[in-house]
């Protein structure tokens, strides 16, 4: 592996190609080139990624479901600074401000929530990014029973096999 650097400095907005030559005076043929091209222009905004976009959370009433991550990065230039400008009452985003990149946590409460499904977004906003807001769709549903939870083992050994379902 070889690696390559490059000082920018002096250079003016544009696109340079160029290319290497690696001489090995054993290799058929001893001289390869490998083309380089590099484009300098001018820093550009920062843009708002988030990983995942879309959250789904299944919990009984009166019983909160475990938080999930979310990834705030930057695909621009530009530093990001986001903060949560949308959210529905029943969900909390910590933290709910900062830089990129940087895991935030949503946690869903149900307290005063009656069964059913309820379905929303967040907004992650930064003023100086391109577009400014990113949105993340959240999905709950909330059921009134206890889910009843299936699992299927299956064993296999030479030409038979054996499954069954266990219900807990």
């Amino acid at each position: 592996d070889v690696e390559v650097s490059v000082d920018v400095t002096g250079l003016g907005l544009g696109t340079y190609n160029d290319s290497i030559a690696v001489h090995d005076e054993f290799a058929t043929p001893k001289v390869r080139y490998a083309q380089i091209s590099l484009t300098v222009r001018e820093p550009g905004p920062p843009v708002i990624a988030l990983n995942p976009d879309e959250f789904y959370f299944l919990t009984e009433i009166g019983i909160d479901p475990p938080s999930q991550e979310m990834n705030i990065t930057n695909l621009g230039d530009e530093p990001l600074n986001w903060t949560i400008t949308y959210k529905p009452d029943w969900l909390t985003v910590s933290p709910a401000f900062g830089g990129a990149p940087i895991p935030t946590y949503l946690i869903v409460s149900v307290t005063g929530l009656a069964a059913g499904e309820y379905n929303d977004s967040i907004a992650v906003t930064d003023p100086n990014a391109d577009p400014q807001t990113a949105w993340a769709q959240v999905h709950l549903t909330i059921t009134d029973e206890p889910q009843e939870e299936t699992r299927c083992i299956a064993l296999h050994e030479g030409w038979d096999l054996i499954s069954w379902n266990v219900d807990t």
